[in-house]
Formats: structure tokens, C-alpha cells, sequence
């Protein structure tokens, strides 16, 4: 979490030891922010033992320990007697895990606890994190929004006051659990959007903007719900089916929540993407979500529609097709066809002669934005025996020509290009004896 340099006590530290003020113990003091938290954790007592005048630090050590350890000065309040240092670490106890994060740009930290000209000594920016230090006991009220005032330490070492109704104030206990110390998170407008909406695997918005509507791939029952009215958290995926009651909501940053009670956090690139972590059964996951505008069974019906547009065609302009070299080729309802004379495919190796005559059609595949003004689209020959023939389709005066499209470029159910090698090519003329529609 923090980036500030922190050093054990070695020999280099000695070697520059005469820098360091002389004679006895300067005094004590309260680690205010520590840099390493399992060493030694923010709010201890400490001996503070000299300062440097060169690198603006203290050695220190603990009462516990005798290991002597650098410490910039910021970190540190300095007392002169052991009863001050005891009365300070009192006050600052309440507030040793707390801390505060702020949610507008330029948010003025002052030296007092009100508001006058020139008594502002920093601003922060947004998403900056300080250390909260204290409280005022009373809340205030300023125009008309109504906070506290907190003296807070940043990471560059300034230490004043900020007025909270902008922060985002908040504690870490065990594991970092984060729990709110203000509660402005309740009026958050922009958490407020993101309820009671379902957001689906962000791979769907890809496919949908492309146009792959890939109906094995896309489920309406994958998505996740952050239900308002229950308190509840709904996961539901390939991977998980997840439903857990969340106690409250902290905001962590900005854009970002953590559902208390639960594992669940997101982090909101806008109201409609969504990157969202939790731990299920000891394992972590990270994972992207959008909402889509479109209700995904609309998609989904439309998606049925083209197909069926697509075979009616093969039926409306033959439904007999003939090739001189390839056979006849019929379509019939119900998405089947019969493919007569076509022994040359399986001489080609291309057909294995228990394919039989016929199958039916699917139009699941599809087209690279790149192809889509060159061809109408991709056909599949489905035959009973299991055998699968795809197919690249334009439809010309007289008929419709066929470029079959190998197996090993086909990705994802994506046809990416045209240029095949060695590849088969048909053309199938609309048979003249077709019934007059």
C-alpha cells in the first residue's frame, strides 16, 4: 500500500551515525502511518533515539525491541515526556486503522478546523489516500452540507485538517475488511445506478457488436445482480452459481465498493462495465461484466430471425440448384437439403461415402467485418453420418457460388479470411424447371 522508504539499522546507517544529534534519548513518540505494518504497525509506542539533520528522519526503536530502525519525521509525533506520548497514543487509538480517500479533485486541507483565507496548506487530489489522525467530536455545517472536520497526515508528510463531506472515510480490520466511518456512501448516485441491473460477461458486448451472436455461448442466465431491496449479491456463470446477503456497502475508492459480509468487490469503469473480484470456495476470481442495452433475448430472438432469413433464400431462389461437375442440390423445409450426384467430393477425399444424400443447414457461423461486402455469408452442410461442409456464399444472376472455407480457419465460429489454398470452389445454377413463384 505504501511506496515511502523504510530501512532497518545497518552498518551504512552507522557510518553516517555523527549526522544524528548527540547525547541522550530525544524522547518518545506515536508511530503515526508505518510504512510496514508487520514490523512495526502504525499507533506504537516508541523510543525516538536521534534525528539526522540531512535526511530528515529519526532512529527509533520500540519499547519491546531494541532493533534500531530509520524513520522519516512525518511519520512520527515527537513528546518530551513519557506521560505525553502516553495521553497522545490515547487519542490516536480510535483512529490507528482509519483512514480516508477523496472523492473531489482539489479538496483543500486547512490548518485549523474552518474555513478562512489562506489558512489552506495542501490540496488534494482525486483518489488520494491520507491517514486519518482525529475527529472533532461535533458534526458541522457548512452552506448547506453537513461533516465532519478530520486532521488527516498525506503521504508527502502534511498534516492539517479537511473538512469530510467530499472523503470517503473508512477502517481496515482483519484480512483488510474494510468498514465505513462516514456514511455519505448511502447517497451515492452513482452506486445507485449500478443496482437492480443485469450485467453480462463483458465477452458478450464483443460478439454482440460484432455481430457473433454465438446462441450456444451467450446465456441469458449468466449474469450478475446487485439486488437493492434484499441486500443480495447474484452470481451466475459457467464457473458459479452464487447468491450472497451483503450487510452494507463501503466505498473504497473512487468508483469502487466493497460489499460487506461478502467477498464481492467492484470496480466501475462507468455505469456499464464492471470488473468485479470475489473468493469462492478458497479460490479468487477477477472478471469483467457490461450491461447491455438491449434486452440479451431480443438479441437472441434476432439472431434467430437472420438465420431463418438466410435459409428461406436457399429456398425462395431454387429450391433446386444444379452443377455440372458437383451434383444437385435441393432445399427443403425444416432447414434440410438433398445433395445428389456429388461422387467427386468423395473422390476428392473432401465427403466419406457414408455421408449419404442429405441433412440439414445452419447458418452458425460468421463473417469477418473485412468479408461482409463480398459475401452474403456462411453456410454449413450438416450431413447424417456427422460429416460437416462450411461454406462462404454470394449470390449471383443465375445461381450462387460456393467457396468451401477449411476447418483450421475458422476460429471461434469467426471466418477471418478468403484466401485459401487448394481450396474447393462451386458454382450452382437455379434450376430453369424451379416453379414460377
Amino acid at each position: 500500500m505504501f511506496s515511502a522508504p523504510f530501512h532497518k539499522w545497518s552498518l551504512l546507517t552507522l557510518a553516517i551515525l555523527f549526522t544524528f544529534s548527540c547525547g541522550g534519548n530525544l524522547g518518545f513518540g506515536v508511530l503515526l502511518w508505518s510504512p510496514d505494518e508487520e514490523l512495526i504497525p502504525s499507533g506504537s509506542a516508541i523510543k525516538v533515539l536521534s534525528q539526522s539533520s540531512i535526511i530528515d528522519s529519526y532512529i527509533i526503536r520500540t519499547f519491546d525491541n531494541n532493533e534500531k530502525i530509520e524513520m522519516p519525521l512525518w511519520r512520527v509525533d515527537l513528546f518530551e515526556k513519557n506521560e505525553e506520548m502516553e495521553n497522545a497514543l490515547k487519542l490516536y487509538q480510535p483512529w490507528v486503522t482509519t483512514y480516508a480517500r477523496c472523492e473531489k479533485r482539489g479538496l483543500p486541507i486547512r490548518t485549523e478546523p474552518e474555513i478562512q483565507g489562506g489558512n489552506t496548506i495542501y490540496k488534494l487530489t482525486e483518489g488520494q489516500e491520507a491517514k486519518v489522525l482525529q475527529r472533532q467530536q461535533e458534526p458541522v455545517t457548512i452552506g448547506n452540507l453537513e461533516g465532519y472536520w478530520y486532521l488527516l497526515l498525506t503521504a508527502d508528510g502534511v498534516k492539517g485538517w479537511c473538512f469530510d463531506y467530499y472523503l470517503q472515510v473508512y477502517s481496515l480490520g482483519e484480512d483488510n475488511q474494510v468498514t465505513m466511518e462516514n456514511q455519505q456512501v448511502e447517497t451515492d448516485e452513482f452506486l445507485a445506478a449500478l443496482y437492480d441491473r443485469a450485467y453480462y460477461p463483458s465477452n458478450y458486448e464483443e460478439k454482440i457488436n460484432n455481430g457473433y451472436i454465438d446462441l450456444t455461448s451467450i446465456n441469458t442466465d449468466y449474469f450478475f445482480k446487485i439486488d437493492s431491496e434484499n441486500k443480495r449479491i447474484i452470481l451466475i456463470n459457467q464457473n458459479n452459481r452464487i447468491e450472497e446477503n451483503y450487510d452494507s456497502v463501503a466505498n473504497t475508492s473512487f468508483h469502487s465498493y466493497s460489499f460487506i459480509g461478502t467477498s464481492f468487490r467492484i470496480e466501475a469503469y462507468n455505469s456499464d462495465i464492471l470488473s468485479l473480484q470475489y473468493n469462492y470456495q478458497g479460490k479468487e476470481y477477477k472478471e469483467g461484466y457490461v450491461f447491455i442495452q438491449k434486452p440479451i433475448e431480443e438479441i437472441l430472438e434476432d439472431e434467430l430471425s437472420r438465420r431463418s432469413s438466410l435459409a428461406k433464400e436457399f429456398l425462395n431462389q431454387g429450391p433446386d440448384y444444379t452443377s455440372d461437375t458437383y451434383g444437385e442440390l435441393s432445399f427443403m423445409d425444416q432447414n434440410s437439403f438433398f445433395w445428389k450426384d456429388k461422387s467427386i467430393l468423395i473422390s476428392m477425399n473432401i465427403l466419406d461415402v457414408e455421408a449419404g444424400n442429405q441433412g440439414s443447414i445452419t447458418f452458425d457461423r460468421f463473417l469477418d467485418r473485412s468479408l461482409r461486402n463480398k459475401y452474403r455469408g456462411v453456410i454449413s452442410f450438416n450431413f447424417t453420418n456427422g460429416q460437416h461442409l462450411d461454406f462462404l456464399y454470394q449470390w449471383k444472376n443465375d445461381g450462387v457460388l460456393l467457396l468451401q472455407v477449411p476447418q483450421s480457419q475458422i476460429e471461434r465460429n469467426v471466418i477471418k479470411s478468403d484466401q485459401f489454398l487448394n481450396t474447393l470452389q462451386i458454382f450452382f445454377r437455379i434450376d430453369q424447371n424451379n416453379e414460377e413463384n
